[in-house]
């Protein structure tokens, strides 16, 4: 079946969850489901969290969103498992993006039963970022990635064990763009997780800084999981397991020479040895002393594994970008140069 016709037979016919709608990436792909043009393919989209008053749980509400608040554990004679349960009621799609905390993970454990209870079609866990089955970290890999493998595991076991028919679907998506190059200008330190100093104007690669890696806006993912949902709910699609998407695919000299282009900023380039790099990270895990995962993406970026530019499902999912357009560097850095000029003060 064509993907005009997919979209064609969906209209109005979906609805979607989405656990975690509230938090980082939610809050920013919960409204491309509520608005013109993806609305007209849900009859209902319904918000989980954990709060239903606070600012952005009230905005999606209006919007439309069915919010439905979840408690951790039992409050107020509801349990968790209980809300679930309701909140999941003849919901087609369920998209996890909740953050990974201790009480997170425990929560996506009684997320997936609850999906399986509900019958739910197409299940995407919290994934959303580097494709961690390439990395070579052997007996030191972070521990988010050791936990995001194992559920995996759990959640397809479980749909064997118990003879469903859900649809399980990894989505890889790089950086996200919005936060790469300016994700911590509103806060006290200037340097971004993955090297990008705009205060001082010092851009610093682990390994070669002409190495490519991927960043796609978080709209744009939001925009994929839509196209996404609707190919997997037609029976006649065999959508695989594991995708990856490609907003744009760029180096730490481009993006030197894109805020050059846009904000006239000269900024200095550097880089880190990439082999006495992974031996620190090594050592500090061994001392008892992980890192946060962006000191092993930054690694991942030098090694060239977070470069999807050649090995993507953009075609699949938005051919010949003929649903939407995808977000480039230059647009983003363009659209927000006074706060790249912001970030040098």
């Amino acid at each position: 079946m064509s993907f005009t016709t997919s979209i064609g037979l969906s209209r109005g016919q979906m609805v979607v969850a989405i656990a975690g709608a509230t938090g980082n990436l939610g809050s920013s792909i919960c409204p491309i489901f509520l608005t013109t043009p993806f609305k007209v393919f849900f009859s209902r989209v319904v918000v989980i969290t954990r709060n239903a008053d606070t600012e952005r749980a009230v905005y999606l509400a209006s919007l439309g969103a069915e919010v439905h608040r979840v408690p951790a554990g039992f409050q107020n004679g509801l349990s968790s498992k209980e809300a679930l349960r309701t909140a999941l009621r003849s919901v087609d799609v369920l998209i996890n993006v909740l953050g990974h905390t201790a009480e997170s993970e425990r929560f996506a454990g009684e997320l997936v039963d609850a999906a399986l209870d509900s019958d739910v079609a197409v299940y995407f866990p919290s994934e959303f970022g580097v494709d961690h089955h390439l990395n070579d970290f052997s007996t030191y890999d972070h521990g988010d990635w050791v936990y995001k493998r194992e559920y995996d595991d759990r959640c397809r076991n479980l749909v064997s064990q118990r003879r469903k028919n859900m649809k399980i679907i990894a989505l890889y998506v790089g950086l996200f763009m919005e936060q790469a190059i300016l994700s911590l200008v509103e806060q006290p330190i200037s340097v971004t997780p993955v090297g990008f100093d705009n205060k001082h104007k010092i851009y610093t690669s682990v390994g070669s800084p002409t190495q490519n890696f991927t960043l796609t806006s978080k709209e744009d993912i939001g925009r994929a999981l839509i196209a996404i949902s609707i190919r997997a709910m037609s029976p006649s699609e065999d959508i695989p397991d594991h995708l990856r998407i490609a907003g744009d695919t760029v180096s730490f000299e481009d993006v030197r020479d894109t805020v050059k282009r846009h904000t006239g900023v000269d900024v200095d380039l550097r880089s880190e040895d990439l082999g006495h790099y992974r031996s620190q990270l090594k050592e500090r895990w061994e001392r008892g002393d992980p890192q946060r995962p962006s000191a092993y993406i930054r690694a991942i970026m030098g090694e060239s594994k977070l470069n999807f530019s050649e090995s993507n499902d953009n075609e699949l999912i938005n051919p010949d970008q003929r649903i939407w357009k995808w977000k480039t560097l230059d647009e983003y850095v363009r659209d927000h140069k006074d706060d790249i000029l912001k970030a040098e003060r």
